[in-house]
This record gives C-alpha cells, structure tokens and sequence, in this order.
C-alpha cells in the first residue's frame, strides 16, 4: 500500500513539473529578446528566413538590416557564409528578427 502511494505521489510531482514548466523550448521565453552573433549559413529562397548557428530566424517586415556602420542594407545584400550579429526575440511562430548587423569589415 505504501508502494502505490508513492507510486502515485510520484506520479503526480512529475505531471505537475511537465504542466507548469516550459518543456518545448527551456531557454526562451515567448517574447524574450536575446542577442546572439554567427555566420549566415542557409537563405530561403524568398529571403524571409535565414539560419545561423543551427536555428532559423524569420524576417519580417519591421527586421532592420544594417552594417556595422549603421547603413541601412536591402534584403538582397544578406549571403551565405557572411558574419552577422542579430537582436531577436521568441515567438509562437519561431525565432523573429528584430535587426540584423552584416558585418563586412572586421578591422582587424
């Protein structure tokens, strides 16, 4: 009887934690800004997504996209295997763009 009982107590802790705690994505809250840097390695085809570091980024039509000068820059002179730094939060539809830097020249 004791068995069951802790069995059951159990149980129950653990539905609890998978109710209460995000499961799906653990590091990002829905509408969490983060700020991460990398190489663009995929462009859709319609240049509204892109992939840096393993994760797709959506860009919409507020995404600002400059260099790191501040010039503002078209959709068109995003590439692949180009530096970036990007401002993006979270989103029930994904990873959406808030701005992104194309960094041509590293000065160095």
């Amino acid at each position: 009887m004791k068995r069951r009982t802790y069995f059951l107590l159990i149980l129950c802790a653990g539905f609890l934690n998978l109710l209460f705690f995000d499961a799906v994505h653990p590091q990002f809250k829905e509408r969490e800004n983060f700020f991460q840097s990398g190489i663009i390695k995929e462009i859709s085809w319609d240049r509204n997504s892109i992939v840096v570091n393993g994760k797709r980024y959506i860009l919409t039509s507020e995404t600002k996209i400059v260099d790191q000068k501040g010039n503002k820059l078209s959709k068109e002179e995003i590439k692949t295997n180009v530096e970036v730094a990007i401002d993006a939060f979270s989103d029930s539809r994904g990873f959406l763009l808030k701005r992104i830097v194309i960094i041509k020249d590293r000065g160095v």
